[in-house]
Formats: structure tokens, C-alpha cells, sequence
């Protein structure tokens, strides 16, 4: 399941931000509202596509000066941060030839076992035994590990399992998806057993350090190896280790994102040492976990011959050893323009890769000279994303239009946080649900509600889709009920699993493990009444509707699963083909203490076990061609809409 708030980053342009920004305007938003959903349409900045970067935060820019003074080899005391900046709890970082280690058991248990203690019989924190050089560290359910320091070797009997934050895992397992308190895991089914995986950490440079009966990992390294979708992430920016909690469960806030020093570091050049273990802990991480989504252009490359090697070459265009060179460079400002080549160029998957938080320590000055070097290396954006931004742009200005010359029958349903709207519509026979961006998902109020604290359902995508069910069972003359998610690039996948619940009965998730190399088909339990529990009640939840989606180019993420589901399960799906995004994003914490966002280990399957990188194909195609230019009136036209269904469901 894709979890919290990075599973629909979006790098669009700005053209789609104006479009949602007028749809906000005429439904009379506030202004800060109105920024809100602008945002939630473009994945937060728009800053990020293709180099041609903006940001209003000229007066963050920083000045790179000299290479920073190596720390003294040596061990200190580091505190944790978690929600604030007042921390109570510290670690110990050893300094090895100017590269930062910690024990391996130490950064599991105190930074990464954190809530599993609420499961006594089902987790145990790590105990590190050896046998000479070679250290055994299991994970908090017995998954077993090897590493052999003198090797410089890691090797897991299940990769997957190994790398999951204990206390998400268990409690989407024991009581419910924290991020959708409604849906909880009911099982999994796999073929066959987990490929046993060995990392040559030689390969990379990378050094295993045993110290009497302790093993010590560089830091970067263990924060890359346990990491994974439940966006839960350790971060040590040299001052100090940081705790990010996108789940928001275990912590509400996150003391580095309102920390106004904790980019200090970029302030300063990289040590050589420093800059070639930072590009080899890149390679190792992209080698073991990235997901090899289909529409990035260098996957292939990256699954042959690994990351190191794919960037000596030019590959569609793109001269990847200028790339390189930007990656090893000890400027940091000049690194940042080599992530920012490979992430949102070279590996641009249409939305779950990215690197944004340049922006945060740059200025839009800065930023937006690299448009005219990176096409210099050929560095355009994927066709994919155009397409995308094509569609997006298209449906957001008929909407729009529709709202003002009154032409369509919109009425608003206003979320609550201010966020923005989604849409309700009606005609004839046929109701409408539209989602205007991303998926709203009020975790804390769906938290209260799912614990008996409120009897009020929080008023987000969820709450609204309930609310539109709602209005048309009202209508006795509605006989089909559609949700289009045309401009919705994805979110909280929990929002699918239970729309497919109420429009097909199915709650699964096929998808191909990367990580352990298995096909599984996920099972979830859906709270389809909203009575607090997960009972056979759940399964009588029925409507009278013949139920469709509407899903465009733009449709990614968690809105691409919906139409796989629709299209997999006999519900008619119109539109264009789906916008993909099939692998699951996973947060990735760098060496230096920058984030970035990689396509990672699961990746979603059709009922013919094929992905769905490149979209879903819809029964009916609503996008048509009228003077030359694509026409997407189809898409909000109920009569269209209606003859579709109607002709689809009498077959």
C-alpha cells in the first residue's frame, strides 16, 4: 500500500497550478485555500520539473565556501530529534576517516524499533551476535541477516521483510493503515519463497567495521538500508541525528522540517573523501532498491549494469557521465544540480521519483540556471510527464470554463482543513464525484472518528465521497454513479481500497515484490459502514448504482490502482490511459542529510500479471480530437457519460 504524504509527488508544470488556481477562484476559496489545492495539483512546488525551477524563497540562498573540516576520528554523543528541537535522548556516532558510523544494533533499536514495544509477542529488538568477523542482526521479527566485516558483505534471506519499520508493519497487520484508519490487512498470499539477497559493499568502497562484539555500519548506509514506504526515516545532517515520521502516528510533527539551521551543512564544501563515499553509497542504494519502473528511461540500464556504469553512457539523448561528474564534484550546490539531473530527469518516472529540497537551502536564482545546462546534456523532461501535463491542463481548463459560464452542474464539497474542494455533480440518470487533486486524507480526524472520540466523519476525500454517495442515493432517478479522478494524481491509496470496496466489492493489491522477488496479492479489510469495525456487516455496504471511473493521463499513483481495480473487477472505466506510476514511492535519506524520493520495491499488476507502469487502458475513450488539438469536454459531459455506462453494463 502506498503510505502518507509521498505517495503522489508530483514535478508538473505550472500551466495545470493556474488552471487549478482559477477553479479555485470561481468556487470562491480563500486565497490560501486556493494555494493549497494549486499545490496539491503540481506535488507541492513546482519548482522541480525539468530545471526550469521556481521558488519564492530567493532569501534562502546560501554561499558554498570552503570544504568543511573533516570531523576527529573518534566516538561522540549526538542527540535525537524527533517532534522538537528539545531532545532527550541522544546516540553515539563514531567518525571513521571522516565518514559518520553508528553500532547497527544501537540505530535499530533506539532510532528505528521506536513504538514496536507495544507488540511484545510479536517484536524483539535486535541482538547482534558473531562468530569472529561475521556479526548475525536480526530484524524485530527473527528475519535473518549476515554481516561479514571482513568481506564488507550483507546478506538477508528476505530483504523486504528485513528493511520494515517494525511498529508500521505490525500495526497495519494488528489494527489498521494509520495513515487510513478504515482499512487494515487481512493477509497476503505469495508465490513461492524470498530470494535470498547478498550486497558486495566492497563493490562501493564501503567499510564494515568490528569492534570487539559490536559492528558498526556507516550511518548513511544503515539509514538507506532501513528505509522503506512507510516513510518513517532517520536523517544526520552532522549536527545532530533527525526523525521523520510521514505516517504522523508515532510523532505529529518533525523537528527538521522547522529546524532553520539544519541545512548548515550545505553551506560548506564536501571533502573529497567525503563526496566519493556519498556517490558510492548513492550507487549501492540505487542498485539494491530501486524498483525499475518501466517509464524511466535508464531502468533497464540501472537492472544490467548498475548505477555507476549506466552513468558512463548516453541513453536516449542524455549524456549521464556530465551527471556523474556533478555527483562526485565536492561543491555542494553543484551536487544538488547532479541529483537534481538524475532524479527528476534521467530516473523521471512520471511522479514517484523526485528531489526537491534544493529549494529549501537555494535560491530560485540558483536553481533556475540549470535549465540551460541540462539541455546541454539532454536532460528533457520524460514524454510520459508530458503527456501528463498535457491532460492535466486540458480537463482542468474545461472544469474551469464550466464553473464560469455556469455550462456545467457543479456543486462543491468544501474540505474541511481549507485544503480545497472536491466536486459533485448530477444529470439525468448520472451523478459525479470528481476528485480536483490530490487525495485529502485527515489522518488524525479519521483516527478520532475510528476510536469513538467524534461521531463526525472528517470532511476529505473520503468524507466527501461518502457525502456525494450520499446526495445521489437521495435522487431516485440516479442509476449510475461515476468517480472521475481525472485530475487526481494519486495519494493515500487507503482512499482506493475502499472506494473499489464500495463500487466492486474487491480490496486487493497484486503486486510484484522487487525486494524478494515474490508475486503477492495483499488483502484488506475495509470499514465499508464506518461502524468502527471490521466485521462481516462491512460486505453487506451496497448502492444502487451502476458505478464507473473516469481516469486521464494524469492519473497516477493511487488513482492509476483505482482504475486497474475498476478494469480488473468489470467496472467500466472511461477516460484515456491512466497515467501509471505502478511502483510504490519510498523516502530516501541521503548521506549528507538531504532527502529525495526513489520508486522502490513493490510494483502494482493486472489480473494477467502484467504492471501498470504505462497506464490502464479505458472501455471508452472520452479524450477526442476537435481542430487539430485534443478535446477533453467528454470528460464532465454526464450525457456522454451516461450513454457509456448504460451501453457498458447492458452487455
Amino acid at each position: 500500500m502506498d503510505a502518507g504524504p509521498t505517495c503522489a509527488n508530483r514535478f508538473e508544470g505550472k500551466e495545470n497550478g493556474k488552471k487549478m488556481k482559477a477553479i479555485s477562484k470561481l468556487l470562491s476559496l480563500s486565497a490560501t485555500a486556493a494555494l493549497a489545492i494549486t499545490l496539491a495539483a503540481c506535488g507541492g512546488s513546482p519548482a522541480n520539473s525539468g530545471g526550469n525551477a521556481s521558488s519564492d524563497s530567493s532569501s534562502n540562498a546560501s554561499t558554498t565556501t570552503t570544504a568543511a573540516a573533516p570531523a576527529p576520528d573518534g566516538d561522540q554523543s549526538v542527540p535525537v530529534y524527533r517532534d522538537t528541537m528539545n531532545s532527550t535522548e541522544s546516540v553515539t556516532v563514531r567518525t571513521i576517516a571522516g565518514i559518520p558510523y553508528m553500532k547497527i544494533d544501537e540505530f535499530y533499536n533506539k532510532l528505528y524499533f521506536t513504538g514496536a514495544d507495544k507488540y511484545p509477542e510479536k517484536a524483539k529488538q535486535m541482538t547482534v551476535t558473531h562468530n569472529g568477523s561475521v556479526f548475525e542482526a536480526p530484524a524485530y521479527d527473527g528475519t535473518k541477516a549476515t554481516f561479514d566485516a571482513d568481506a564488507d558483505t550483507f546478506s538477508c534471506e528476505n530483504l523486504d521483510a528485513y528493511t520494515m519499520v517494525p511498529y508500521y508493519s505490525l500495526f497495519l497487520a494488528e489494527q489498521a493503515d494509520p495513515a487510513a484508519p478504515f482499512v487494515r490487512v487481512s493477509g497476503t498470499d505469495r508465490t513461492g519463497d524470498a530470494t535470498p539477497r547478498t550486497v558486495d559493499f566492497k563493490k562501493y568502497g564501503i567499510d564494515l567495521v568490528a569492534d570487539g562484539d559490536s559492528l558498526w555500519v556507516p550511518l548513511p548506509t544503515l539509514a538507506d538500508i532501513f528505509s522503506c514506504p512507510y516513510v518513517y526515516e532517520v536523517f544526520y545532517n552532522g549536527k545532530g541525528v533527525y526523525i521523520s515520521d510521514g505516517m504522523e502516528v508515532l510523532q505529529t510533527k518533525n523537528a527538521m522540517d522547522t529546524d532553520e539551521n539544519y541545512y548548515a551543512f550545505t553551506k560548506e564544501n564536501r571533502s573529497a573523501e567525503r563526496a566519493a563515499f556519498d556517490y558510492n553509497n548513492l550507487c549501492f542504494y540505487v542498485d539494491t532498491f530501486y524498483g525499475h519502473p518501466a517509464s524511466s528511461r535508464i531502468s533497464e540500464s540501472i537492472k544490467a549494469d548498475g548505477l555507476d556504469k549506466t552513468l558512463d553512457k548516453t541513453i536516449d539523448g542524455m549524456k549521464l557521465s556530465g551527471v556523474k561528474e556533478a555527483l562526485k564534484s565536492t561543491d555542494m550546490k553543484e551536487y544538488a544540480f547532479g541529483l537534481n539531473c538524475l532524479i527528476n530527469s534521467a530516473l523521471d518516472d512520471g511522479g514517484h521519483t523526485g528531489y526537491r529540497d534544493m529549494m529549501t537551502w537555494m535560491s530560485q536564482e540558483e536553481v533556475g540556471k540549470w535549465g540551460q545546462r541540462m539541455d546541454e546534456l539532454g536532460l528533457s523532461k520524460n514524454t510520459n510527464s508530458l503527456k501528463s501535463d498535457e491532460s492535466s491542463a486540458g480537463i482542468a481548463a474545461v472544469i474551469s470554463k464550466g464553473i464560469d459560464d455556469k455550462s456545467l452542474p457543479v456543486e462543491p464539497l468544501r474540505y474541511a482543513d481549507g485544503s480545497g474542494v472536491a466536486i459533485y455533480m448530477e444529470q439525468g440518470d448520472t451523478a459525479m464525484f470528481v476528485v480536483t487533486a490530490n487525495y485529502v486524507i485527515d489522518r488524525a480526524g479519521w483516527t478520532a472518528y475510528e476510536n469513538g472520540e467524534t461521531n463526525e466523519k472528517p470532511q476529505d476525500s473520503m468524507g466527501m465521497f461518502m457525502q456525494a454517495l450520499d446526495k445521489a442515493k437521495a435522487n431516485p432517478a440516479i442509476k449510475n454513479f461515476v468517480v472521475n479522478v481525472a485530475l487526481c494524481p494519486g495519494g493515500e491509496s487507503g482512499i482506493s481500497t475502499t472506494i473499489s470496496k464500495i463500487i466492486s466489492g474487491q480490496t486487493y493489491r497484486h503486486q510484484f515484490n522487487e525486494l524478494s522477488g515474490q508475486d503477492e496479492v495483499i488483502h484488506y479489510d475495509v470499514d465499508a459502514n464506518f461502524d468502527r469495525v471490521f466485521d462481516e456487516k462491512d460486505n453487506e455496504v451496497s448502492y444502487p448504482f451502476n458505478f464507473a471511473v473516469v481516469a486521464s493521463s494524469y492519473s497516477y499513483s493511487a488513482a492509476n490502482y483505482l482504475a486497474n481495480m475498476a478494469k480488473d473487477n468489470g467496472v467500466c472505466l472511461l477516460g484515456e490511459t491512466s497515467g501509471g506510476g505502478a511502483n510504490s514511492p519510498q523516502v530516501t535519506p541521503e548521506s549528507e542529510g538531504l532527502s529525495f524520493n526513489l520508486s522502490a520495491r513493490y510494483k502494482l499488476m493486472d489480473k494477467n500479471n502484467q504492471h501498470v507502469d504505462f497506464g490502464v487502458e479505458p472501455d471508452y475513450v472520452l479524450t477526442q480530437e476537435k481542430d487539430g488539438k485534443k478535446d477533453y469536454s467528454q470528460y464532465f459531459d454526464l450525457a456522454v457519460i451516461s450513454q457509456h455506462v448504460n451501453e457498458f453494463y447492458a452487455k
